[in-house]
């Protein structure tokens, strides 16, 4: 379920989504509006099928403006885990990756890491090994799925 709200004071849309059960809330989305909007009338949005799409009659304080309808496209924001978070680069040692959506498990969902890809099994898991000898310093993976706002997620190798 989505939830949104116009702020007058900020002249902003706030956004959240919750999880599949409706038990737990998001990360919050910001929608800036029209710089010249005095009023948003009317604002509607429809996400059943997973993005969000956001249509609002927008008031304008220029002269001579007639109201106008603006519409965008929200996309749900995956999240990225990974364990272990640190890991030597003396041994090889395999990163388990959870990618979610408001802690529900995203399946099918590609993580990037370290030049390697693993899918998301149906718990939203996928492991990828860091070899023996890699470069320390941090490395970030990245989870990707069509129609979702893709996620990153920080490896230190020492």
């Amino acid at each position: 379920m989505w939830v949104l709200w116009y702020d007058t004071s900020q002249n902003k849309i706030h956004v959240v989504r919750t999880n599949a059960a409706g038990s737990r809330f998001g990360a919050p989305q910001t929608i800036p509006a029209p710089p010249t909007t005095i009023e948003l009338d009317g604002l509607q949005a429809e996400g059943s099928q997973g993005p969000l799409d956001v249509v609002a009659l927008v008031l304008q304080n220029s002269a001579q403006s007639t109201p106008s309808y603006r519409d965008t496209q929200l996309l749900p924001k995956l999240s990225l885990a990974g364990s272990p978070s640190s890991v030597s680069h003396t041994k090889a040692t395999t990163v388990t990756f959870t990618a979610t959506d408001v802690g529900d498990p995203v399946p099918g969902a590609t993580v990037s890491f370290l030049g390697k890809t693993a899918k998301t099994n149906s718990k939203g898991v996928a492991q990828i090994t860091v070899p023996k000898g890699t470069a320390t310093g941090k490395h970030t993976a990245t989870v990707t799925r069509p129609d979702y706002t893709p996620a990153t997620f920080t490896v230190k190798v020492t």
